[in-house]
């Protein structure tokens, strides 16, 4: 559990979760493809980013916390996990939207909009694959995995949360 998220920020940090480790064990070129440019991001993101830089865009800055976050991602953990904080940490969607990129001629301003779309793409590429086989069992049973893994988040995001935020959501 994570102290620094809300019920709802659990729940999206668990889908994009259970859809990016989807992605990553699917074995799919064009996939494969996408992962490998949210790869690069998530290096990039890594090699110059400092603590400091991070806690600067917490509501509450603790250069700890932002350490503890940039060890998380350039320790051997899942690019599941970094594509999952980058969609629902403010912290590291801010300082991903400060960092430029490099070409001048590149469509996306920073990294975050290039994140995005890249994330985007591969999740558009996960359920155009998904959808293309539902009579083949590998595909019946990946998409499955990624149904019961989010219902799973949805679960522990409310078991980690009293809060209501969802059920609010979910009213009629």
């Amino acid at each position: 559990g994570n102290r620094h998220m809300t019920a709802l920020e659990a729940y999206v940090h668990e889908m994009w979760h259970a859809a990016t480790k989807y992605a990553v064990d699917s074995g799919d070129a064009a996939i494969s493809a996408q992962m490998r440019l949210i790869r690069q991001i998530k290096n990039d993101f890594i090699t110059n980013t400092t603590a400091e830089e991070l806690a600067q865009h917490m509501r509450e800055p603790d250069v700890t916390y932002a350490q503890s976050i940039i060890d998380y991602f350039a320790s051997d953990v899942g690019i599941h996990e970094f594509v999952a904080y980058s969609q629902t940490n403010e912290a590291v969607m801010k300082r991903l939207q400060s960092m430029r990129v490099g070409k001048v001629e590149e469509e996306h301003p920073n990294l975050a909009s290039k994140l995005v779309a890249y994330s985007r793409k591969l999740l558009d590429l996960v359920l155009i694959k998904v959808d293309k086989v539902p009579n083949n069992v590998d595909g019946y049973t990946a998409m499955q995995q990624l149904v019961v893994g989010i219902a799973k988040a949805n679960n522990r995001a409310l078991e980690a949360k009293r809060e209501t935020v969802i059920q609010h959501m979910l009213k009629p």
